[in-house]
């Protein structure tokens, strides 16, 4: 199966949640917060001052992840900021717990008053504070459902939450049990077990049996098996990320018995960062936590430090296997020195076992050696000879399952180099290229066949201030004939400007409309001169914020499509752009284009299919996230084109 048909793990599950918990709990817990920032639209990045005084970051991704970070990325101070800032700045994380076994993490901050931070991992999760009364201090959204409100001043309510799997009684889990047709879907469906924990421990027959046909002793050891499972993977996690055929697929505080052929497993020292590694993945379309050469040199050290641990294991083998072959072999003769070491103690003291055969003894230790085929042998008087030789087998079988295990996590930090070594490959084959940043990048823009900069407002405070401080009488205002869409400026520079100039703005005029989310085909865009627009009102009226008033002719350009790319423009081989416009401009210009149309994907699923095109580029382009492309979607869509060009 290739990795285009394994589904890709979005958020954290329970049990991911119940490790991060434990993790951050030893890691965060009485850090201060030093700031506070805004990283997407229902994401936060703490930035904190741990114990000791180093600095770390705390990333919350509402319906998405809670994890330390190493890519915090540029984070704003917009929106609601201020007001998280205002609540939880200085204050101190005194505690972190789940709730029940839930994707909901409640951060305890101690500062001026007693404040909660909840993170909620589920679906349409947010953030929120909430004070000691419990009532909601801020949160990065409002919410009204048919559960609960979440606003500023309200109770904060918890979303509708599975029985919690661990603590629920035998008699109340065979209950609820016996509802569904099948136990996998019912401990799904019932008590919200994530998959991946079904699939680890129950073999694919019993996930598949209706719990009406198991007794209530077998269905007793399901429910003991999971808990048992949960309990070990806590207390004892393995952090993974699966790959197949090279892309991250999904992540793990375990090591799945189960894989497809084409899959493998890379292992961490902790989950923190696994999942942090695998998101950023996600965002970056590059798998990489640290810079590469960084990751290659500590893993190389690693590896080097388990083969050494795994060769003296496989001397100390050697040697204990070698120590036992001579017991068997002279078995008699080893426990009748032992017995008569045991009775010369007894009888005259250690000063005359001597008689016995044994050439060295420790009365601290009560110890003797015996030499035996030139090998020294050490034994004991404080336990039976039988129950030596025994303890001696189990040393043995032991070693052999740590060489095992040991063998195991060669393999896979082997198998990690190799990946790491690829990307590296990769990496220098291409040309890495960084971020532009421009003053217009914060608005929608085009520079049009002709060379003339166009700027259009994302939201009405854009628009008035596109208009108020930047429109001269000369420069073009272009905007859709509809209710609900963004201002174009034209900078004119007193040219003239063509027909295809204007053409051009008209298609983002149109794209970046409410018409792409009506789903309409072709829509009208008028244009005037600066000096045909006024921000004031005619006498006794009001004009809305980002509404202006038009004297005189209108010039219309009619039956504009809304049909629009997104690219990629390189700059001398060092630079990026991320553009848009009229798909015939982009094609003479980018590396890399998606061509949209009006349609039912979802943007993040466009910007993430947009990454993966970028992949078949010749250069490494840095530092995109999906939000930004996100930016730049007029709404849900439909790709009818993907170029790349090298």
């Amino acid at each position: 199966m290739s990795s285009e048909h394994v589904k890709v793990k979005k958020s954290l599950s329970s049990l991911d949640v119940a490790v991060i918990v434990k993790e951050l709990s030893e890691l965060i817990v009485n850090s201060r917060i030093d700031n506070v920032f805004r990283v997407g639209d229902n994401s936060l990045l703490l930035k904190l001052v741990l114990s000791e005084g180093k600095h770390a970051h705390l990333i919350i991704e509402g319906g998405a992840r809670v994890s330390l970070t190493t890519h915090p990325g540029v984070g704003e101070s917009a929106g609601r900021v201020p007001l998280f800032r205002r609540y939880l700045r200085e204050g101190i994380i005194s505690g972190i717990a789940q709730h029940m076994f839930e994707r909901i993490i409640i951060f305890e901050v101690r500062g001026r008053e007693s404040l909660k931070l909840i993170a909620e991992l589920l679906p349409r999760g947010i953030i929120a504070v909430v004070n000691s009364e419990g009532r909601v201090l801020v949160s990065t959204k409002d919410l009204d459902t048919k559960d609960r409100s979440v606003r500023p001043g309200v109770p904060y309510v918890f979303p509708p939450v599975f029985p919690d799997i661990r603590r629920v009684s035998r008699e109340e889990f065979l209950r609820l049990l016996r509802v569904e047709r099948e136990v996998g879907r019912a401990l799904v469906k019932v008590f919200g077990v994530p998959p991946e924990i079904i699939n680890e421990v129950l073999d694919e027959s019993l996930r598949k049996t209706p719990p009406s046909m198991l007794s209530d002793e077998e269905l007793t050891s399901v429910h003991d098996l999971i808990k048992a499972f949960i309990e070990k993977v806590v207390g004892k996690p393995e952090p993974v990320i699966v790959v197949c055929d090279d892309h991250y697929v999904s992540f793990h505080p375990f090591q799945p018995r189960r894989l497809e052929s084409s899959c493998k497993t890379t292992s961490f020292r902790f989950f923190n960062e696994a999942v942090d590694e695998f998101f950023q993945s996600l965002k970056s379309g590059v798998a990489e936590s640290v810079e590469e050469i960084e990751e290659r040199d500590k893993t190389s050290v690693m590896l080097s430090k388990v083969r050494e641990d795994y060769d003296k294991m496989l001397k100390t083998r050697e040697d204990l296997a070698e120590f036992i072959k001579l017991i068997q072999e002279n078995y008699d003769f080893l426990e009748s020195i032992w017995a008569c070491v045991l009775s010369e103690v007894k009888k005259s003291g250690w000063e005359s076992v001597t008689s016995c055969g044994v050439t060295r003894y420790d009365k601290a230790s009560g110890t003797y050696e015996v030499v035996l085929h030139e090998k020294t042998l050490v034994f004991s008087i404080l336990k039976d000879f039988k129950s030596q030789y025994f303890d001696l087998v189990k040393k043995l079988r032991n070693l052999e399952d740590k060489i095992r295990r040991t063998e195991e996590v060669l393999k896979s930090l082997e198998e990690r180099l190799r990946v790491i070594d690829s990307i590296i490959k990769k990496k220098s084959e291409r040309i890495p290229v960084s971020r532009s940043f421009q003053w217009y990048h914060a608005y929608h823009w085009v520079v049009t066949r002709n060379g003339f900069l166009a700027i259009g407002g994302r939201d009405a405070g854009q628009n008035e201030k596109i208009v108020r401080k930047f429109m001269k009488d000369k420069d073009i205002f272009m905007h859709a004939d509809l209710h609900g869409a963004p201002v174009f400026l034209v900078f004119t520079e007193g040219r003239e400007v063509p027909e295809e100039d204007l053409s051009d703005v008209a298609v983002l005029a149109a794209s970046y409309s409410k018409a792409w989310r009506e789903k309409l085909q072709t829509i009208d865009v008028f244009w005037v001169y600066g000096s045909q627009v006024s921000t004031a009102a005619p006498a006794g009226q009001y004009l809305p914020k980002g509404s202006f008033m038009i004297y005189g002719k209108k010039n219309y350009i009619k039956n504009v499509k809304l049909k629009i790319s997104l690219g990629i423009q390189i700059r001398d081989d060092k630079y990026y752009e991320l553009v848009s416009g009229p798909p015939e401009l982009l094609k003479s210009r980018c590396q890399a284009l998606i061509t949209l149309e009006p349609g039912e994907t979802k943007p993040e699923i466009i910007a993430k299919e947009f990454i993966e095109l970028l992949r078949g580029t010749k250069y490494l382009v840095r530092d995109l996230r999906v939000d930004d492309i996100t930016r730049y979607i007029p709404g849900s869509s439909t790709i009818t084109e993907k170029i790349v060009v090298n």
